[in-house]
């Protein structure tokens, strides 16, 4: 246990000579202390990117959850640590994981301004790794063949208060060229500002917290409605030829059966008539008594 307490405390301070010495002695890289966390836990905390390095290369699980179910990731999210953000994400941290509160790593990215970008490149380059790997394999995936972000999923996730991470984005403040780009980004992979929230039913538009932030949201959701209104008129047009291709189908064929209905009559006439016109003679079958 002193051991095992000593390589957090050597991590959480960033002494790598150090803690490479415990290791070699034996100490496991995933003991945890009384919070659960793991020496990778605590050299997120501070930002000790090659601390990290080394102790995933020498075998750190890299989605340990301590006490409150935080991640190394989430962590790293939390104290804005891009470069740290960026390595975890690469090496293939779960990104959705969400801690016993509901925040995932976005959520905390948002709500700094920082390391959105590194952490939506990082996630992005493993899709396109992926999607290579299964087509070399011949395999196909749904995946590989959409054109949505692999970030769309990360969107939406709610916290236990029902908030996304676009919700936290527009509450933060001061407003930046940074959290403005971290507020489009959001919105291009999928994140509305009308959606209302489970708990509270405050839209991300009623969570700003500047007027440049309502601004932004407000320009989105008019351009959004209009985008909206488009297509529904578009499928309203649509659907009006359908209906006209409809009914002109109807009418051609109900001319078809009045015309096929008068030659019938008009056959059955001539036969009662006769070749010349006049009035069939009744056969008539005489039996013999």
């Amino acid at each position: 246990p002193i051991m095992a307490d000593e390589l957090l405390n050597e991590a959480l301070c960033g002494d790598l000579v150090r803690v490479k010495h415990l290791l070699e002695a034996g100490t496991s890289c995933n003991v945890r202390n009384e919070e659960g966390r793991t020496a990778l836990h605590e050299c997120c905390v501070n930002g000790h990117e090659q601390m990290a390095r080394f102790l995933i290369e020498f075998g750190s699980e890299i989605d340990a959850e301590d006490a409150y179910q935080q991640t190394p990731l989430n962590l790293a999210a939390e104290k804005g640590h891009t470069a740290i953000l960026a390595l975890l994400c690469h090496e293939g941290a779960i990104a959705s994981h969400q801690d016993s509160f509901g925040r995932s790593a976005l959520h905390w990215c948002a709500r700094n301004a920082a390391g959105v970008r590194e952490m939506a490149a990082a996630i992005q380059e493993n899709a396109a790794k992926n999607s290579a790997a299964a087509a070399a394999a011949g395999a196909s995936s749904l995946s590989s063949s959409s054109s949505s972000s692999p970030m769309a999923p990360l969107v939406v996730l709610e916290t236990g208060a029902g908030e996304t991470p676009l919700h936290w984005a527009v509450a933060g403040t001061p407003w930046s060229p940074e959290r403005e780009s971290v507020v489009q980004m959001l919105l291009s992979w999928g994140s509305d500002p009308r959606r209302e929230s489970k708990s509270s039913g405050q839209t991300p538009l009623q969570a700003t917290a500047t007027p440049q932030a309502r601004q932004l949201l407000e320009e989105w959701i008019a351009k959004a409605r209009a985008e909206e209104e488009d297509i529904e008129a578009k499928d309203e047009e649509r659907r009006q030829q359908l209906m006209k291709e409809k009914q002109e189908q109807k009418l051609k064929a109900n001319g078809r059966n009045s015309s096929s209905k008068s030659r019938n009559s008009g056959a059955f006439s001539r036969i009662k008539q006769g070749p010349s016109g006049k009035k069939a003679p009744k056969l008539t079958i005489k039996l013999n008594k």
